[in-house]
């Protein structure tokens, strides 16, 4: 996998931290860019699910249908009531 020269920098920078200090050392960097990964993770799950969860709700409830006995579902119902 190619890594984008933004991360070779990132990677780089730890590398030379971690040659100057003790082996342990090199783990709370790795951590660093590890939680800024998850943090990016984060903010696009969230933002999905804030933007997706009605349209999948509306998706899902015309999808079934209307219940036995009740008119249709159609947009202008959904928008009249």
């Amino acid at each position: 996998m190619a890594m984008s020269p933004e991360v070779k920098e990132r990677l780089e920078i730890v590398y030379d931290i971690a040659k100057t200090t003790f082996h342990w050392g090199f783990v709370p960097m790795v951590l660093y860019l590890v939680k800024e990964r998850l943090e990016v993770v984060y903010e696009i799950a969230k933002t999905t699910f804030h933007w997706g969860f009605v349209p999948m709700v509306l998706y899902l409830g015309f999808k079934k249908g209307a219940e036995p006995g009740m008119p249709p579902l159609t947009l202008m119902s959904l928008l009249w009531q």
